[in-house]
């Protein structure tokens, strides 16, 4: 008989201006008002910012305490909430086409509404890859978060539209 074990994975987390940037052109763009994470933490106690990112550092979601702290802290001020990860694969060189670095990153997302008593899950994006290449290792990962972004967030301003929610 053959034993598997899963990976014990730790994952680095670190924040990509690019990537806020490419997501708030599109929710702005759009009409959605976007607040900053740090000016929400600023303001509002229990929403952890840090234990956000302490807990996406050790695995793929927040624990029930962290995202209900932040749901109390935010609830009847901020009606909706983006959680969303983009998480670095793994970058090769590409041999097919040009001999570039190609990097591959995932993204999932998912938007809370504070309906008054819950904050209830109004759009989501299950995990997508996106890729990219570039004559640097930096150049690709930046352009494939980028599009990860564009893509994730595009789709959940449709979502929320489809719904009337603006």
């Amino acid at each position: 008989s053959t034993e598997r074990k899963s990976d014990k994975i730790a994952w680095d987390v670190f924040q990509a201006d690019g990537l806020d940037a490419a997501v708030n052109e599109t929710f702005s763009s759009f009409g959605f008002r976007v607040i900053d994470s740090s000016q929400v933490a600023g303001r509002f106690p229990g929403f952890d910012v840090n234990q956000f990112r302490e807990e996406f550092g050790v695995g793929e979601d927040l624990t029930p305490e962290t995202k209900n702290a932040a749901f109390n802290a935010i609830a009847g001020k901020i009606p909706l909430l983006v959680i969303a990860t983009v998480d670095v694969l793994g970058s090769r060189v590409d041999t097919v086409d040009t001999g570039a670095i190609r990097v591959t990153v995932s993204v999932k997302a998912q938007v809370y509404q504070d309906d008054g008593l819950f904050y209830e899950t109004v759009a989501s994006v299950a995990p997508t890859q996106e890729n990219a290449t570039g004559e640097s290792e930096t150049a690709a990962e930046t352009d494939a978060l980028i599009k990860a972004a564009k893509l994730a967030s595009t789709e959940i301003v449709n979502q929320l539209n489809a719904q009337g929610i603006q």
